[in-house]
């Protein structure tokens, strides 16, 4: 590495040193330089008295100070080249970039996103650091300020909240700040952005709405309901309640999806899905298991005591909108019930057990429900095995 290079990294690592020991050379060489001028060259002309060492003083001075005033103007001017262009690129970053005091509530800096995001002048957060607050969304005010309140200085503190932009777009934001530590340690400021992650949250929730729903009638699939009906046998033995588990299969399915093929079957599952979501309403938990197979769980207080007419509403549901397709064939259900604890004490056995009294509705004619009796189970399972 050359001298040039080497002192370039000195000079970028160590400026005040090397500033240092610039004045302290000069200084050396100046008072060298006027000392011998002064006795050997201008000796005679100006003698012993005050005037030799007064032009050496003021000399000094002057010279020093032209030489402070280039160092303290060459540092101001990279200052402000600094800060220039630091703010150049804060203000191009789309997101809102702010820096806040370590010890209250006040904003040294925010750049042009926070303008355009939440429609506010950024010279008013100076006075009133917290106007952006009402761009946030009122069930979620409390949580923000909750978060900042109790926020340490010296963590960093991540969290989402909602606003109404400016042009008045429900928007999730992602609130991220950061201590800036001095060399010893101590917190001299508050750095932080704020994110627009509003698409990432939409296609989070997609993708979480896509893994618990069943993708052709948009109830919930085989493994919620399961994991639904595992928890309520817990919460119910610890609580000492009851609750009604349906199994329901649709009659007919068969034949439709034979003779009038796939697409036919599908619109009659839709169709089965509505029909069995209105019926139930708020009152349970409609899904669908798996081909024409549903399930409802009647858990809430109040609802397992009128099972019995919940079951009637679903098939009066089923005469009242029949499939009307085309296709002479009436579209209508079977359903097989089981009360925990009594029929069942476990989410696998009050599944095997509304599953029998299922069938047992089926072999009798279909278009009515069956609640499971132990004492048919022979029956049940033979008509299990057709």
């Amino acid at each position: 590495m050359s001298l040039t290079a080497k002192g370039g990294r000195f000079w970028r690592r160590d400026r005040a040193l090397g500033i240092s020991l610039f004045y302290a050379l000069w200084g050396i060489g100046w008072i060298i330089g006027t000392d011998f001028v002064l006795t050997h060259v201008l000796s005679e002309q100006l003698g012993d008295g005050w005037i030799p060492h007064a032009i050496k003083g003021v000399g000094f001075v002057l010279v020093t100070a032209l030489l402070l005033y280039w160092l303290i103007r060459h540092q101001l001017n990279d200052l402000q080249n600094s800060q220039k262009l630091l703010k150049e690129f804060a203000d191009n970053i789309p997101d809102i970039c702010w820096v806040a005091s370590p010890t209250e509530p006040k904003l040294i800096f925010v750049n042009k996103a926070y303008e355009r995001i939440f429609g506010l002048p950024r010279e008013q957060v100076r006075t009133d650091p917290w106007a952006w607050i009402g761009a946030v969304v009122e069930e979620d005010r409390d949580h923000v300020r909750q978060q900042i309140a109790s926020w340490a200085p010296d963590k960093v503190l991540v969290f989402d909240f909602r606003i109404h932009n400016a042009e008045g777009e429900l928007r999730w934001l992602r609130f991220q700040s950061y201590p800036v530590l001095s060399d010893q340690g101590q917190v001299t400021s508050r750095v932080g952005i704020a994110t627009d992650v509003t698409e990432t949250r939409t296609k989070q929730a997609q993708l979480d709405y896509q893994a618990t729903r069943d993708a052709l009638t948009g109830l919930y699939n085989r493994e919620v309901f399961t994991n639904r009906l595992e928890e309520q046998v817990m919460s119910s033995a610890a609580a000492g309640e009851r609750f009604a588990l349906f199994f329901i299969d649709l009659d007919s399915f068969k034949l439709i999806n034979d003779e009038f093929g796939h697409e036919t079957g599908d619109r009659a599952i839709q169709h089965a899905a509505t029909v069995l979501n209105t019926a139930v309403g708020d009152h349970g938990l409609v899904a669908r298991l798996g081909g024409d197979e549903f399930a409802v769980l009647l858990s809430r207080h109040g609802e397992v005591e009128r099972w019995q007419q919940t079951a009637e509403n679903i098939l009066q549901a089923f005469r009242d909108n029949p499939y009307d397709s085309g296709i002479p064939v009436n579209l209508m259900a079977s359903i097989g019930v089981a009360l925990y604890p009594t029929l069942g004490d476990s989410a696998k056995s009050l599944l095997r057990n509304a599953d029998l009294a299922m069938y047992q509705a089926k072999a009798n004619g279909g278009g009515h429900w069956q609640l499971f009796d132990p004492a048919n189970v022979p029956l049940m399972n033979a008509g299990h095995g057709q």
